[in-house]
C-alpha cells in the first residue's frame, strides 16, 4: 500500500483545507433518515419503495461523509445501504454500496478486497448501463492498482476511463483521468508525460472553474516538479495553488 505523499499533507497548510467530518451534515441526514421512516409508517402500503430507495440513498451519503473521520461508521452505514438496496431490488443503491466500501478498503489500505468490492458495482452498474457510474467505477479500480504500486493495470484502467470520458464529453471526470494518469507518471519517474497530463487536467479544471480542484492539480504538479528537482517551479505551483484557496 502506498502511503500519502508529503506534499499533500503539506498541502493542507496552503489550501485552509479540512477533511474532517461534518457534523451539521450528519445531523441533518441523520434527520431525513427519521423522518423518511416516519414517512413511510404513515403512508402505509402507499408507495414503501420510494420512501425506502430515498432512506438508501441518505445511507449512502452518510457513509460518504465519515470517509475521512471514522471508517468503521462509514463502513457500517454502506452495508446498510446496501441491505436496504437488496432487500428492495435497488441495483443502483447495490452498485453504490459495492463502489463505497470498494473506497473505504482503499483509505484503509485493504486493496485487495477493495478491487473484489469494486468488480461487483462496475459488474451491477455495467448491467444498469449508466456510463458515469461506470467510469467512477473504474477510475476507483485504477485507483486501487496505483496504491498497490501495479502502474501497469493503474495506466490501463485510467485510460479506459478516459476513452469513455471523451467519448461522452465529460470534463469533470476527464480531468480526474488526467489527474491519476499524471500521478502514475509521476510515480514512474515519466516526468514528459506527468507534465502533459498534469496541464491538461488543470486546463480542464480552469474550464469547469473548479478553484479547489484546480488548486490540489497545481499541488500534484509541484510534488512532481519537487522529485524532478526543480525547487523554484515547485514553489510557484504551490504558491498559485494557495491563491485559489
Amino acid at each position: 500500500m502506498k502511503k500519502p505523499h508529503w506534499l499533500a499533507l503539506l498541502a493542507l497548510f496552503f489550501l485552509n483545507h479540512s477533511f474532517a467530518q461534518d457534523q451539521q451534515l450528519v445531523d441533518s441526514l441523520l434527520l431525513q433518515l427519521k423522518n423518511h421512516h416516519s414517512q413511510k409508517l404513515s403512508a402505509g402500503s402507499e408507495l414503501p419503495a420510494l420512501y425506502d430507495t430515498a432512506a438508501a440513498n441518505i445511507l449512502k451519503e452518510l457513509s460518504v461523509a465519515y470517509w475521512f473521520s471514522d471508517y468503521d461508521k462509514a463502513t457500517d452505514y454502506a452495508k446498510q445501504c446496501l441491505m436496504l438496496s437488496e432487500k428492495i431490488g435497488y441495483k443502483k443503491g447495490i452498485g453504490t454500496a459495492y463502489n463505497l466500501m470498494g473506497i473505504i478498503h482503499i483509505y484503509k489500505g485493504d486493496c485487495v478486497p477493495a478491487l473484489e468490492y469494486l468488480t461487483k458495482a462496475l459488474e451491477i452498474r455495467k448491467e444498469i448501463g449508466d456510463q458515469r457510474d461506470i467510469v467512477i467505477t473504474i477510475n476507483n479500480i485504477a485507483s486501487a492498482y496505483y496504491s498497490m504500486s501495479n502502474y501497469a493495470e493503474a495506466l490501463k484502467y485510467y485510460l479506459e476511463a478516459l476513452k469513455i470520458n471523451e467519448e461522452d464529453g465529460d470534463k469533470e471526470l476527464q480531468a480526474d483521468n488526467y489527474g491519476g494518469l499524471a500521478i502514475v507518471y509521476t510515480d514512474i519517474h515519466n516526468y514528459p508525460e506527468a507534465i502533459k497530463y498534469h496541464l491538461k487536467c488543470i486546463e480542464l479544471r480552469e474550464e469547469i472553474g473548479d478553484n479547489e480542484s484546480i488548486a490540489w492539480a497545481r499541488i500534484n504538479l509541484a510534488e512532481m516538479y519537487l522529485l524532478k528537482g526543480d525547487f523554484t517551479e515547485a514553489l510557484d505551483q504551490l504558491h498559485t495553488a494557495r491563491a485559489l484557496s
